[in-house]
């Protein structure tokens, strides 16, 4: 779903490549999950009370709403979403299905949906870099 990669190239850009080794991984993952928390948090505040339940659904790995999602979208085996997810997975599973039917659901009811990551990425890029002496200082 990343328009993004959290990588060394990120921390160079971000002025945190001094880090030492574990503490760029501990950077990265607090990063990463405070940015699906801002990200979830933007798309919830823009769907209605219905596209909610039905996204916790897809969250929560509702098999039974997966299939009936799948079965109603068509030849999606043939969707270049599809496929392309079916690439990074390696097979078609059960959580590779879970992947392809929240992208396909996030095109269809969130079409700002990458709007938003891009957003929300660029607000905790700009913040890190205001406070990169403190975040430095923090994590030495």
């Amino acid at each position: 779903m990343g328009q993004y990669e959290l990588n060394e190239s990120f921390l160079e850009t971000v002025g945190l490549s001094e880090l030492p080794e574990d503490k760029k991984r501990l950077f990265l993952a607090e990063f990463q999950d405070e940015l699906d928390i801002k990200i979830g948090e933007k798309i919830s505040a823009s769907l209605s009370d219905d596209q909610l339940t039905e996204l916790e659904k897809l969250i929560d790995d509702d098999r039974d709403f997966i299939k009936k999602w799948l079965d109603m979208s068509g030849d999606y085996k043939n969707d270049e979403v599809y496929k392309k997810i079916l690439k990074t997975h390696g097979a078609e599973t059960p959580e590779m299905l879970k992947d392809f039917a929240t992208a396909k659901w996030l095109e269809k009811n969130c079409p700002k949906y990458g709007d938003y990551i891009a957003e929300v990425f660029k607000e905790m890029t700009d913040d890190i870099m205001k406070r990169r002496d403190i975040i430095l200082w923090q994590y030495s």
